[in-house]
């Protein structure tokens, strides 16, 4: 019985590249050059929100991921946020869209915001998880980066300063991404990882800047891709990873006592120990503000101040 679950468990991930196979195959294979489109004044800088691999859509945001951002706003005045890419789908297509197990996802949904965190979450979490290996593969990778990249053509300025916030997953997936972005954003992008899950995805190298944020209390999650990936083993010098560390553009931070899931993580709305008047999500929007003050345009200063 135990066997059954746990194939069952697995077809999500098996099944992955066919999304990204299907819609590879409608692509021309000589697709005619676009017209760069007109776009306005640039911002101070635009920020693009992956959410981690328990996310259902571009559309909905939980209440605590969309609290981050508004505070990530509030300190800088002026930026534009972009939240509503679903990196979880190859051409941003939400789990409740045009899918075959639509219901099924939509009955998942459902159950979440009845029990948030309950244990048929995780069929949601495997499902993403596919989509992350998926985009991290050498054979299908180019392919679903691509579709993600045309997605934030879409709704990026080229020439205004980009920072990538992801959570979780999210980390793999704005890497996948930026690398499809180099031909189209003038300035190398800027990442921020929350606890950040990398596989050895060459497309590190596409961005100016990486910086890790993970908490004291988040133990095991980011330790992940090393266990799969052998490009981010030390041992291996020689790969993109590896140099791209060594470089200097690779930095982690402790953010505070975070913890990667749960009423102390990255969005918290739980008090800091010794702090009444700040909570762990507060900490993170600070953080990140830092980083937002460092990288954009002299429009927007935060004035913020790590604990």
């Amino acid at each position: 019985m135990i066997a059954i679950i746990f194939a069952l468990l697995l077809l999500p991930i098996l099944f992955a590249p066919l999304e990204t196979a299907q819609w590879a195959s409608t692509r021309p294979l000589r697709p005619e050059p676009e017209k760069r489109k007109e776009f306005g004044p640039a911002p101070p800088l635009q920020l693009v929100y992956f959410t981690g691999v328990a996310g259902y859509s571009g559309d909905f945001l939980a209440r605590r991921e969309k609290a981050l951002l508004d505070q990530i706003q509030e300190l800088c005045p002026g930026i534009t946020v972009h939240h509503d890419v679903f990196p979880y789908s190859v051409s941003n297509l939400p789990l409740n869209g045009e899918r075959v197990f639509r219901t099924l996802w939509m009955w998942l949904h459902k159950w979440r915001l009845k029990i948030p965190n309950n244990v048929f979450d995780v069929l949601i979490v495997i499902r993403n998880i596919g989509q992350l290996l998926v985009s991290a593969d050498p054979r299908y990778g180019p392919s679903y980066n691509s579709g993600l990249a045309e997605v934030m053509e879409e709704r990026l300025h080229p020439d205004a300063p980009t920072l990538f916030l992801a959570y979780s997953g999210g980390a793999q997936m704005a890497v996948g991404a930026a690398r499809k972005l180099e031909g189209f954003l003038t300035h190398k992008p800027h990442l921020v990882a929350l606890g950040g899950v990398f596989t050895d995805d060459p497309g590190i190298a596409a961005f100016e800047t990486v910086v890790q944020l993970r908490g004291k209390r988040d133990y095991w999650v980011p330790e992940l891709g090393r266990l799969i990936y052998p490009g981010l083993w030390r041992w291996q010098f020689w790969s993109t990873w590896n140099r791209y560390r060594r470089s200097g553009k690779f930095r982690k931070v402790t953010s505070g006592l975070h913890c990667h899931v749960g009423k102390s993580d990255y969005f918290g709305f739980d008090k800091l120990p010794r702090n009444t008047e700040k909570t762990y999500g507060e900490q993170s929007a600070e953080w990140v503000a830092k980083m937002v003050k460092k990288w954009s345009n002299p429009t927007c200063r935060p004035e913020v101040r790590a604990e």
